[in-house]
């Protein structure tokens, strides 16, 4: 299979480079093709982050070959990795956490908090 690796990076020591290294090589010794968004950054660590976002998504949304994403723990505290989730779902991506030496299935629900903060007509509430 081949998988995109997701995990917390902004506000971590090193981007959690070493996580992401590690998964990949773990992946990669069990025969599947891996992107690591930490080997794609690579020089990139003065580009905005919105523009590494938008570049991620598009991996993600593009790539035909692309079968899943291996989620690393913290994921659910991180927006680039929940904005991830959110474009492989869109496409049925399936999603993947590592378990000793497995690789189990998850379903990840969104959940959405929705406030009005204006009425029917255009005017505030």
């Amino acid at each position: 299979m081949k998988f995109y690796v997701t995990g917390p990076m902004s506000g971590m020591p090193g981007y959690n480079r070493e996580a992401f290294v590690e998964m990949a090589e773990w992946l990669r010794a069990q025969g599947h093709e891996v992107i690591n968004p930490a080997e794609l950054d690579d020089g990139a660590e003065h580009e905005p982050y919105g523009q590494l976002l938008a570049r991620d998504a598009h991996v993600i949304l593009t790539d035909e070959g692309l079968e899943g994403l291996v989620l690393l723990p913290g994921w659910s505290e991180s927006g680039g990795s929940r904005m991830e989730i959110a474009a492989a779902q869109a496409v049925q991506l399936r999603l993947f956490f590592r378990d000793g030496d497995e690789l189990r299935e998850i379903w990840v629900a969104a959940e959405w908090d929705v406030e009005v903060v204006m009425d029917g007509d255009g005017g505030d509430s």
